[in-house]
């Protein structure tokens, strides 16, 4: 999910040199902050699955987006005790 940004082709030929050859499909989770929801509504531009790896051409591209709250994130983010203030709505 981004604004202005796309899935860059090298990442992707980057991360399926580590994987298998069989592998299909590549499932995208973007986690962002609740207050940015409505800033990253529409999936990213992806590069078509051709230019990525001859075996490639039948890759999908899936993307998600996972929103988190404030106190979502901390609790991912810290392993230790913390206090939060009260979360807006």
């Amino acid at each position: 999910m981004a604004k202005r940004h796309f899935i860059k082709a090298d990442g992707i030929k980057e991360l399926l040199k580590y994987l298998p050859k069989t592998i299909r499909q590549l499932q995208m989770v973007f986690g962002i902050p609740k207050v940015c929801e409505s800033d990253y509504s529409r999936p990213q531009k992806v590069p078509k699955a051709e230019s990525l790896a001859r075996y490639a051409a039948q890759l999908e591209i899936n993307q998600f987006r996972l929103v988190f709250t404030d106190y979502s994130m901390q609790g991912i983010a810290f392993h230790g005790p913390f206090t939060i203030e009260e979360e807006q709505a």
